[in-house]
């Protein structure tokens, strides 16, 4: 009696498990993405991030203005200022938390910024969805 119990409960868990895992009967729905990942911008804790080549073109544009900018860390930054772009601060404010970024690493000034500020506008990946 024991025995049958004991195999009793194993099925109910059995079934259990396969219906909790998806074994339902029941067709899951399929996401298709009609984009190549290399055309596709990622987002990262909800800042855009740009793709490999969109990437490639910001490094290219912030040695431009210093060739100390050419470094993974200049990214994060570029992130941070689409992020202030997105949010809808003020462009002066947008600018100077562009400069305070930059600066230390490469001696940036606001014009400088500006022209950062600019790059990441026209990168084509700070964008929302």
């Amino acid at each position: 009696m024991i025995g049958l119990a004991v195999a009793g409960g194993a099925l109910a868990l059995l079934i259990a498990l396969v219906f909790l895992l998806g074994g339902n009967g029941q067709e899951e729905p399929t996401v298709s993405v009609n984009s190549s990942p290399s055309t596709v911008t990622s987002f990262v804790s909800g800042i855009p991030k740009p793709n490999a080549q969109q990437t490639e073109d910001l490094l290219y544009g912030l040695r431009k203005i210093d060739p100390e900018l050419d470094r993974a860390r200049s990214i994060d930054r570029a992130r941070n200022t689409c992020s202030d772009l997105l949010a809808g601060k003020k462009r002066d404010q947008v600018v100077e938390n562009t400069r305070l970024r930059f600066d230390g690493v490469a001696q940036i000034d606001t014009a400088d910024a500006e022209k950062i500020v600019a790059l990441v506008e026209q990168g084509g990946w700070c964008e929302i969805g």
